[in-house]
Parts: structure tokens; C-alpha cells; sequence
């Protein structure tokens, strides 16, 4: 398998929301971007490795991307960011801060408050949101990086039972306590139905609000460089209204948008883009 048909079943295989969402960019832009995509995938996996070989893999890619940068990676995502990085001058160093991210979440690291939360994610997906400003030929960057914080706790609601049965509990204490619960009590799968219901509402509004925000902080104009971000961001809006039907299920199922749903959105951004 050559490294770009390894990084598009990685980060945007048939159905997926990044698949749609690149269905209507240039080839080179939608290449890069999945190379990035594939990066996050492959380091978000870690986390649900056991400890000795989830640090080893870490070690791992902090060498490949040492080796990308000198255009002699052996992985084919990092090949494919080699790519990248000479077409469209990136930098990729900053990429390490998407492993320290990995590396924190191994070593158990817990969240005070939402603030606390959302510092953490912005060191991963802040970095990535640059990158793919650089490669969409965006002028604010700070916005791309805004909306990928946003897409990234929309994900980190949607993977909270996935997160839980791997005896993680990524939920910031003082929503917990808000609640009524604590940390051993969702992972041991204790907590009545109405205070899950009410925690998964405030996990939804987190999410909610900073969608909302990174959508405001997009250049009033709609042109081709925001129109993968806008895409993005209205799956994101319609993962999020499944999720609060969904309610407390989300603890023990996965939730997915329908394909006819994800096409529609990315239509329309290219529409109106």
C-alpha cells in the first residue's frame, strides 16, 4: 500500500467526516490535510495501548518526525508529511507537541475545570489547526487553530465511553462534582440516570459554545480557505444534536452521523464557499 492510500483509509476513509468534507478540494490541499488527519489518528490511538508499548510507539514517532524533516521518513504518514512539509513549506516541528498531548493522557493527567480541559486539547489541536491554515492558504491562522479546538471537544464527547471503558475519565472535576459524581463512580458505572443525563448535557454545551465561537471567529467572507473548517464545523453542529438525543447512551454506544447527512454539509460549504 503506497503512503497516500495509507493516509487516506487512516484519517478520511468512505463515510468519514474528513472524506466528505475533502470531496471538493484541490488534490494537493486534500492530500496534506489527510496527512495530518493520519498523524492525530495515529497518535490518538496510542492512549489506548497498554503503557510499556504506548510509550515505546511515542518514541517512535518523536524519531520519525525527526526523520521527516530530513526527508527520510520510513512510516508512510510521515513520509506523506514529508511531502507536505516541501509542498507547502511547513513546519513540522511543532508536531511534538500533538505526542506531548498523547504522552499527558497516559500519564493519567486530570482536568480541574473546562479552562483546564480546553488548555489541554488546544496543545494538540491548536498545532494541527496552523498547519492546515498554512496548507488551505488561510490568512488567520488563530482562527483555523480556534475551530479545531472546537472539533476536538466535540470528539472528546462523543469518545467518553470509549474513553471510560479504557479507565480514563476525561471529564474536568468540577463538572463532575456539579452533578453529583466523581471519577470512580462513572468507572466503576455507578451514578443514577438523571445525574449522567445532566452531565452529558453540560459536556454537549461545553462543546456546543465553543463551536460557536470558533464559527464567529471565521472571516465573515466565505471563500475556499475556511470552506474544509465550515464543513467540519456543521457535522460537527449535527454530531453534537445526536449526542443530545442520545443522552446518557453515550456512554455505552458510538454515535455517528449518516453519510447523506455529512454530504449535505459539505455541499453546502462548498456552495456557499
Amino acid at each position: 500500500m503506497d503512503a497516500q492510500t495509507h493516509c487516506r483509509e487512516r484519517a478520511s476513509p468512505p463515510g468519514s467526516a474528513l472524506h466528505y468534507a475533502l470531496l471538493f478540494e484541490p488534490a494537493d490541499t486534500a492530500r496534506a490535510l489527510r496527512a495530518l488527519a493520519a498523524f492525530r489518528r495515529e497518535t490518538h490511538d496510542i492512549v489506548g495501548l497498554q503503557p510499556d508499548p504506548a510509550r515505546a510507539r511515542i518514541g517512535y514517532w518523536y524519531r520519525e518526525l525527526t526523520l521527516s524533516s530530513g526527508a527520510a521518513a520510513r512510516h508512510p504518514v510521515t513520509s506523506e508529511l514529508a511531502w507536505s512539509q516541501a509542498r507547502f513549506g511547513l513546519d513540522l516541528a511543532p508536531l511534538a507537541e500533538v505526542l506531548q498531548a498523547s504522552q499527558l493522557r497516559l500519564e493519567g493527567i486530570g482536568f480541574a475545570d473546562e479552562a483546564a480541559l480546553r488548555a489541554h486539547l488546544y496543545g494538540s489541536a491548536g498545532v494541527l489547526g496552523r498547519l492546515a491554515a498554512q496548507i488551505c492558504s488561510a490568512t488567520d491562522a488563530a482562527a483555523y487553530a480556534t475551530m479545531a479546538l472546537a472539533l476536538e471537544r466535540t470528539a472528546w464527547v462523543r469518545g467518553l465511553g470509549r474513553a471510560l471503558r479504557r479507565d480514563q475519565c476525561p471529564i474536568a472535576d468540577v463538572d463532575l462534582a456539579q452533578c453529583g459524581l466523581t471519577s470512580a463512580s462513572l468507572l466503576t458505572g455507578h451514578g443514577d440516570d438523571a445525574r449522567l443525563d445532566e452531565l452529558m448535557r453540560l459536556q454537549i454545551a461545553h462543546a456546543r459554545s465553543l463551536l460557536v465561537a470558533a464559527r464567529g471567529a471565521l472571516p465573515a467572507r466565505h471563500g475556499p480557505d475556511t470552506r474544509v473548517l465550515r464543513a467540519l464545523a456543521a457535522m460537527g453542529d449535527k454530531l453534537l444534536d445526536e449526542l443530545e438525543r442520545a443522552g446518557r447512551q453515550v456512554f455505552h454506544v458510538h454515535i455517528r452521523l449518516g453519510p447523506l447527512v455529512k454530504l449535505i454539509c459539505a455541499w453546502r460549504a462548498r456552495r456557499d464557499g
